[in-house]
């Protein structure tokens, strides 16, 4: 049940499993802090006897739990309270996609949601019923999450604490207690854990880590009670259930403070996944959909970074630091995430750093993620001598096919780019050969859009000489491959004046770029192209490109009668299964604005072939029955 939403600053603070707010999102280690070991380190008594289950994975399997979250959030100010309280309730789906050693990538999906209290978004919903991708460590615990591009940045964070909420890490040497590092949206947390049998463990935080290189709104944090009770599974993946309590009490200052409860249960059920969820489309597909989450540059401005002022050249010790907090990094298998951040701040304070994380990434011991992570890095320190590197990583045609595709996304997503980040990006993707088979010069012209994007903002002047030259290469190319990119990479604008040179590819003879001039358009968000998208609707033969203008609706928030009565019309007719899917949520999402498909759309779930459909119509025309 889908409630109006109120502010986005008050749903930010109440995340559906988050105790605090995430304004202090990445915490750090301070340098004074106790000296721990990371993530896995285990100390304490002799093993119980027994002892020795661990948290596992096999590739294939798929487990269903019971999930309930819930949360209430008081935020005192000036002597005046609010109050926001959130449910969450429904299905948690898991697919083991891939296991490597003891760790593994799982893709999850939450389904048959009910979402009851304050401050949910009008599509949380839909968001977070939207598959997405976790990869654990070999110990369970949860090294990177990733979600599919169009979801919402809010949502990411959301279904992100959901899971790290449940997480729950046992070392390899986990003797009857140990102690670890974990992180979530209030930053770095220390973790007692105490096994009271084989199966049985009890979790509880102890302190929080202050942060190192960002100034926290967050005066102290102070934990009131904090219990996890879980038990863990003899065979098969993962857990069989995790009870969590935490009640956390943050001052903002003098005048702001902030009290959280949260309480949360994961039961896993006998029953395994649906078979039409996503999850269980092919796992290279899925994999290839999902993008890295969103980190704290990426929230609109919900967080305030104070600027980081160059202060010359580094000098040894500099040089050293860097080294020590890469081979930390590298040698923890990504788990000591939060040495990144004091990486990323001495790559701002001291510019030509960035010369010295290339001499690293060329070295041959790191591993490939420690290389992922530090180009990366080198993208969110956004200097020009860090966009330089990434250029150069990117024009060098004899680098590591892999690299260069990081080093071209990594280039799309700085904040202020340069002349040389958009000349290299335009230099890649120009030049290539005709059918040379590489993805990178591909994903370079993707950027260019992406960097596009920021230009807008940062520099105009600049950004119209881009968007002139993507459109003259637009109408200058024959091939509808290369037309297809360069309608996405125009899509990755979000410019809504582009909109009408687009338009007139919703009329190719080719589906292919149809269904990209579709999406394009979607993504431009011209309310002016509803009516072509309409129109075309109607008339359009290829299901993908159905789907896609149905996808686009959707995207756009085209809630007006005329569109909503226009795909009431043409979904029981709809014979491809994937359009009719996105008919069907589009109708779905707007039943307020157009009840006349409730109809139509009980119809649909009652006598659908697909249980894709189905079981996605049954909880949202009961929710929006008031029953």
């Amino acid at each position: 049940m889908r409630q109006p939403g109120s502010s986005w600053s008050i749903a930010a603070i109440a995340l559906i499993t988050t105790a605090v707010l995430i304004a202090v999102v990445y915490s750090l280690l301070r340098p004074d802090s106790p000296a721990r070991g990371p993530a896995g380190d285990a100390t304490g008594g002799e093993p119980l006897p027994g002892q020795g289950v661990r948290i596992r994975w096999v590739e294939g399997a798929t487990e269903q739990y019971d999930a309930l979250v819930s949360t209430t959030v008081r935020v005192g100010r000036g002597g005046r309270d609010s109050i926001v309280r959130q449910t969450l309730s429904g299905r948690l789906n898991l697919r083991v996609l891939s296991v490597k050693g003891t760790a593994a990538m799982v893709a999850l999906q939450l389904s048959g949601l009910e979402l009851k209290g304050d401050s949910w978004t009008e599509d949380a919903e839909m968001a977070l019923s939207r598959p997405f991708i976790s990869a654990f460590a070999e110990d369970g615990a949860v090294r990177e999450v990733l979600f599919p591009p169009d979801i919402s940045v809010l949502a990411c964070r959301q279904l992100e604490e959901f899971i790290r909420t449940f997480q729950v890490v046992v070392p390899a040497d986990a003797g009857a207690t140990w102690t670890v590092e974990e992180a979530h949206a209030s930053g770095r947390y220390v973790a007692r854990y105490e096994r009271r049998d084989s199966l049985e463990i009890v979790k509880s935080k102890m302190e929080y880590l202050s942060p190192l290189d960002i100034a926290p709104l967050a005066l102290g944090v102070r934990i009131e009670h904090s219990l996890v009770r879980a038990r863990l599974r003899e065979q098969g993946s993962w857990v069989d259930r995790v009870i969590v309590e935490d009640d956390i009490a943050q001052s903002m200052g003098a005048r702001m403070t902030v009290a959280s409860t949260l309480r949360g249960k994961l039961e896993r059920r006998l029953e395994s996944t649906p078979a039409e969820l996503e999850i269980h489309g092919d796992a290279r597909e899925l994999i290839a959909r999902v993008r890295v989450r969103a980190d704290a540059e990426d929230m609109s401005g919900m967080i305030a970074e104070p600027a980081v002022s160059p202060r010359g050249e580094p000098g040894e010790r500099e040089f050293r630091r860097v080294e020590e907090v890469v081979t930390s990094f590298d040698e923890s298998a990504g788990r000591n995430r939060s040495v990144l951040f004091e990486l990323r701040r001495l790559l701002r304070e001291y510019p030509s750093l960035a010369e010295f994380i290339l001499d690293l990434i060329d070295a041959p011991t790191l591993s490939q993620r420690t290389v992922a992570e530090l180009i990366h890095t080198l993208e969110r320190a956004g200097t020009p001598e860090a966009q330089s590197v990434l250029s150069r990583i990117l024009e060098d045609g004899t680098r590591d096919r892999q690299n260069r595709l990081r080093a071209a996304i990594a280039l799309g997503g700085t904040t202020s780019p340069t002349e040389e980040c958009v000349e290299a990006l335009w230099g890649v993707y120009a030049q290539s050969l005709p059918d040379s088979g590489s993805d990178v010069p591909d994903t370079a012209a993707l950027s260019l859009g992406r960097a596009g994007r920021s230009l807008r903002a940062s520099d105009p002047a600049r950004y119209e000489a881009l968007k002139s030259q993507l459109l003259g290469r637009l109408s200058s190319v024959s091939a509808d491959a290369e037309k297809g990119i360069l309608l996405t990479s125009l899509g990755n604008t979000a410019d809504p004046a582009i909109a009408p040179d687009v338009e007139p590819y919703l009329r190719s003879e080719s589906p292919r770029l149809r269904a990209a001039a579709a999406s394009a358009l979607g993504s431009l968000g011209s309310t002016d192209s509803l009516p072509a998208l309409t129109a075309r609707l109607g008339e359009e033969p290829d299901g993908g490109v159905r789907a896609a203008i149905a996808d686009s609706l959707l995207l756009m928030d085209a809630a007006d009668p005329e569109r909503l009565s226009a795909v009431n019309e043409l979904v029981g007719g709809e014979t491809d299964a994937q359009a009719r899917f996105a008919m069907v949520r589009y109708l779905a999402e707007n039943l307020a604005a157009f009840p006349a498909s409730r109809e139509n759309l009980h119809k649909i779930m009652v006598t659908d072939a697909s249980q894709r459909v189905r079981a996605y119509l049954a909880p949202k025309l009961l929710d929006s029955s008031g029953e």
